[in-house]
C-alpha cells in the first residue's frame, strides 16, 4: 500500500509493509523537518508586486506549512495571501504599508492591517478567521501606555489614564476610567466610533446631530467690504444702484444708473420764440384820450361897440377803447449754472448665506 499524507500539514503517513529500510529516513524527514516548520516555522511574503499564493507540497518544506507569516513590502495598496484550503493556523505579521487579505482561493479575506498582527485561523471550508484582533505592543512608560496599536478585547479594559491614537478598538465589554482618548475608527455592540458621534450607555455609537446655523441658509446681508466673507456667496444681480429703505414688499425699480443719475451736470437751456404780433383794439388795454376841440361860438363885445371875437377851444375826451387782452412777447436765451450732484456714497455688497 503505497503513502498517503496528512491534509493539514501534508505529513508523509507510510502505508503497510511499504519503504522497507526507509521508515527512519521518512520519520526523520516529518518529524525534524516539516513538522518543526508548522510547529516554529516562518515564511517571509513579500507582496510589494503583487498577491501572493504560498507553496504546498506533500513530504516537504514549503510556504504554507509554516505558522508564522511575515507579510512585508509597500504596495500601496490592499493585497492577498492566499493559502491552502485546510485546516490550519498561522499568526500573520503584516509590516508592509497597506492592509493585506487572508484568504483561500474560493474564500472571503480576513484583513489584517498595515503593521498589525493577527491569529488567523482557517476551518477548511474556505472560511478564515481572527481569533486574535491584530495590535503592535504598546511602550509603557510610568504609568502610561503610548503607541499606535489595535486591540480586540473580549472583557474588561479598565483605569486607562491615558489611551492616544488608538487605530482600531474592537468588541470591548467595558472601557471605564479613560480620561483621554482619541480612537479614530472603533466598534463597540454597533455603530462606528470617530469624530461625529459618541458612545451611549447601551455601549452602541450615536451620531452627533449637526448644530443648527446661527444664520439660516439663504438669509441676504449686507457687507462693506468688497469680498464676500468665508461661508458666504457674493451675489452680483444688482450693481450701481442707490438704496432705499421701505416698510412694506422690498423690490427694485429705476432706469437709470447710480453713478450716471448723480454725475456732475451742467443745467442749460433756452426759450422759445415767438413771432411778432400786432396788437388788435381787443388786446390793447382800455384807454382814452383828449383832444383840442371849438367848444363854444365867437364872443362878441356887447358893452363896447359889439365886436365880435374868434370861437371858443377846449380839451375834449375820446370814448374808452381797448380790450385789455392778453399778447406775446418774444423772449431771449436761458443760460444757467452747473449743479453738482456727485452724491458721497458707501459701496456695500449684498451675499447669502451658503
Amino acid at each position: 500500500m503505497p503513502s498517503t499524507y496528512s491534509p493539514s500539514l501534508r505529513i508523509e503517513i507510510i502505508g503497510d509493509g511499504e519503504q522497507v529500510g526507509l521508515w527512519g529516513q521518512t520519520t526523520n524527514n516529518n518529524l525534524g523537518s516539516l513538522v518543526e516548520q508548522a510547529v516554529t516555522g516562518i515564511t517571509n511574503v513579500n507582496v510589494t508586486a503583487s498577491d501572493i499564493t504560498l507553496t504546498s507540497f506533500n513530504g516537504a518544506v514549503d510556504e504554507a506549512r509554516s505558522s508564522v507569516l511575515n507579510v512585508s513590502g509597500t504596495p500601496g495598496v490592499a493585497r492577498n495571501v492566499i493559502i491552502p484550503n485546510q485546516k490550519k493556523t498561522y499568526l500573520v505579521k503584516n509590516t508592509s504599508d497597506a492592509a493585506v487579505g487572508i484568504k483561500t482561493v474560493s474564500g472571503s479575506a480576513q484583513t489584517v492591517d498595515g503593521n498589525t498582527q493577527s491569529l488567523i485561523v482557517c476551518d477548511g471550508s474556505n472560511g478564515v478567521s481572527a481569533y486574535l484582533e491584530s495590535y503592535t505592543g504598546p511602550t509603557v512608560t510610568g504609568g502610561g501606555a503610548s503607541g499606535t496599536w489595535n486591540i480586540d478585547i473580549s472583557g474588561n479594559a479598565a483605569t486607562a489614564t491615558n489611551a492616544t491614537n488608538a487605530t482600531n478598538a474592537t468588541n470591548a465589554t467595558n472601557l471605564t476610567g479613560t480620561s483621554t482618548a482619541n480612537i479614530s475608527s472603533a466598534a463597540l455592540a454597533t455603530g462606528t466610533a470617530n469624530s461625529t458621534t459618541y458612545l451611549r450607555g447601551d455601549r452602541s455609537w450615536q451620531t452627533i446631530a449637526s448644530p443648527s446655523p446661527s444664520i439660516p441658509s439663504g438669509t441676504a446681508m449686507l457687507f462693506v467690504q468688497t469680498s464676500a466673507p468665508t461661508g458666504w456667496v457674493k451675489s452680483t444681480a444688482h450693481d450701481n444702484k442707490a438704496l432705499r429703505v421701505v416698510s412694506g414688499t422690498a423690490g427694485a425699480g429705476g432706469s437709470v444708473a447710480f453713478t450716471t443719475a448723480f454725475a456732475n451736470q451742467a443745467v442749460s437751456g433756452s426759450n422759445g420764440a415767438v413771432g411778432a404780433t400786432t396788437l388788435t383794439i381787443e388786446q390793447i388795454p382800455s384807454h382814452t384820450h383828449n383832444y383840442l376841440s371849438v367848444i363854444g361860438g365867437p364872443i362878441s363885445n356887447e358893452a363896447a361897440d359889439n365886436t365880435a371875437f374868434g370861437p371858443v377851444y377846449g380839451f375834449v375826451s375820446t370814448g374808452a377803447t381797448g380790450g385789455g387782452g392778453s399778447h406775446t412777447h418774444t423772449g431771449g436765451a436761458f443760460t444757467g449754472t452747473a449743479i453738482n450732484l456727485a452724491v458721497q456714497y458707501v459701496d456695500v455688497i449684498i451675499c447669502t448665506k451658503s
